[in-house]
């Protein structure tokens, strides 16, 4: 009897314990994000994962991050426009900004 009552406590007392979420948590889920509205070649960025393109690069010495995509010098008038890019492909060959 002693046991059935201490799992009974236990079980009241951890009940109110669970990962509730209060009103300041985000609540976007990595499926969420995968959703949103991916942005266009040379748009601002922060990581690959916001670009079309999956390429968030640095340029002006690391002062700004824009998304770009691969090219190559070959193809670099037609593979990034100008504007926005610079018209032309970095050594990496993709496009520089």
């Amino acid at each position: 009897m002693k046991i059935l009552q201490l799992a009974l406590t236990v079980l009241l007392f951890t009940a109110g314990c669970g990962n509730t979420p209060s009103g300041d948590q985000d609540m976007t889920t990595p499926g969420d994000m995968a959703m949103a509205a991916k942005k266009a070649f040379g748009d601002t960025c922060t990581g690959d994962a916001d670009c079309d393109s999956n390429m968030c690069r640095g340029f002006m010495m690391m002062t700004v991050m824009k998304c770009t995509k691969m090219c190559t010098t070959a193809t670099q008038a037609t593979d990034c426009p100008n504007p926005p890019s610079q018209g032309t492909c970095t050594n990496q060959n993709y496009c520089r900004f």
